[in-house]
């Protein structure tokens, strides 16, 4: 079995924290929770763990929230609730999906906004696997096929994901093997109405099936995150030299579509 908590030591001994505010997103899930426990084994000072509640699924929601701040406190975690108004967004015709990403953005902003921050997320080599196939039937570009990375910028967030090389089923063993084993379990995580679980319950399981292990795509992901990091050099150079249309006109279509994102992130916003 493997030491997850060995495993996010390493990790984060790769990266400067120093002068940061360190966030946990803590859902109560195995893979937050794990994060959550693992980060603590590995010597990690002055976390704060944020659950977000969602204002959907009525009484299981709190006691979701209730349970992660009886974790933290047996723990000595400081713990911060949000409470996030996706039942409104929904009504102004957001998905759920795309209104909690959003609003959790949002907050990772707000408590960013005041000092350095860092925030960790409990993302895992499934979700590289789910998210992976869900950009590749959207469309996505080398860069959108990147999938999930170990670190990211997001709108001015700092975001560090240091269980991208475990499994599920590794975290949660590693979590019973600490002696947890009441972690929380959404169970709108098994509603297929919702485009991700259905990848996740009914594709992924598909997938293994005909192709067995899935590290191809993981390794294919890695590729593709090479090539994607030349080309965005490239296209920060190229665009830092164009002059007139011509130029423009000049550029291979995999660079103009990244230039023409620039030109617009700086003009535009």
């Amino acid at each position: 079995m493997i030491d997850i908590s060995d495993q996010v030591k390493t990790f984060i001994g790769r990266y400067d924290l120093s002068g940061c505010r360190l966030l946990v997103g803590f859902s109560g899930g195995a893979d937050s929770t794990a994060l959550l426990l693992a980060l603590l084994a590995a010597g990690v000072d002055g976390l704060l763990a944020v659950h977000c509640h969602h204002g959907l699924r009525g009484a299981a929601a709190d006691a979701d929230a209730a349970w992660c701040r009886a974790f933290c406190e047996q723990r000595g975690i400081a713990f911060h609730l949000e409470h996030l108004d996706v039942p409104g967004q929904q009504r102004r015709g957001e998905s759920t999906e795309e209104a909690g990403r959003r609003l959790r953005l949002a907050l990772w902003q707000r408590l960013a906004a005041a000092e350095p921050t860092v925030v960790f997320l409990g993302h895992h080599g499934d979700d590289v696997l789910e998210e992976l196939l869900m950009r590749l039937a959207r469309g996505a570009n080398s860069s959108g096929l990147t999938g999930l990375r170990e670190e990211r910028q997001l709108c001015g967030v700092r975001l560090l994901r240091p269980l991208l090389s475990c499994r599920r089923a590794e975290i949660e063993s590693w979590l019973l093997a600490q002696g947890v084993a009441d972690w929380r379990t959404d169970r709108s995580n098994s509603d297929c109405a919702y485009r991700r679980n259905a990848v996740r319950h009914d594709l992924v399981p598909r997938f293994r099936a005909i192709f067995g292990e899935d590290r191809g795509l993981q390794q294919a992901a890695r590729v593709l995150r090479m090539d994607a990091d030349y080309l965005e050099m490239a296209a920060a150079d190229a665009y830092g030299q164009l002059r007139d249309l011509r130029d423009w006109q000049a550029l291979h279509p995999a660079l103009l579509q990244r230039v023409l994102r620039l030109w617009l992130d700086e003009h535009v916003g």
